[in-house]
């Protein structure tokens, strides 16, 4: 009889180790699970902002002339190539000025409404949102798991040292 009850003090003592751990575990788990979600939201917030911004820089760039990308390689090319036109008398340095800027696209830095992020910015912030949708899921899953075994663990103490 001694022996049973000091298996059982043994093992009762040994459970309430395993449980807090446990519990430690799961709380931080759920405090990891809150700062995840809040990134996310943080994000999701992020992506709509930049959506709502290009959506609406796409209506405006239409409207505006000012904010109008042009790429001055084209319409140096279509000055030249045009049969009806004759060729536009440039100075040295207006010929320069064209050539440097083929290829670019030119911007109205005082237009509100012109593109603040890249694309690369873009994708960069979808990817997080994406690791950290993964990474939330993984902490449910490891959630789930921790109140399971608490769960057994309570059951498995209460079923042998109340019984």
């Amino acid at each position: 009889m001694q022996q049973q009850a000091t298996r059982l003090a043994k093992l009762n003592a040994s459970l309430r180790r395993k449980h807090f751990v446990s519990k430690q575990q799961a709380d931080q788990l759920r405090e990891e699970k809150l700062t995840l979600e809040t990134q996310l939201n943080t994000k999701d917030q992020q992506i709509k902002q930049m959506e709502e911004h290009i959506h609406h820089s796409n209506n405006n760039s239409n409207n505006t002339e000012s904010s109008i990308c042009i790429d001055m390689s084209k319409s140096l090319i279509a000055e030249l190539i045009s049969p009806e036109t004759p060729p536009p008398q440039l100075t040295e340095e207006q010929l320069v000025k064209q050539l440097n800027a083929e290829g670019k696209m030119i911007i109205d830095g005082r237009n509100p409404n012109r593109p603040h992020f890249t694309l690369q910015e873009l994708r960069n912030v979808l990817i997080e949102r994406n690791e950290l949708k993964t990474r939330l899921i993984e902490v449910e899953e490891e959630l789930s798991v921790y109140k399971r075994a608490g769960y057994v663990i309570i059951y498995y103490y209460y079923y042998h040292h109340h019984c």
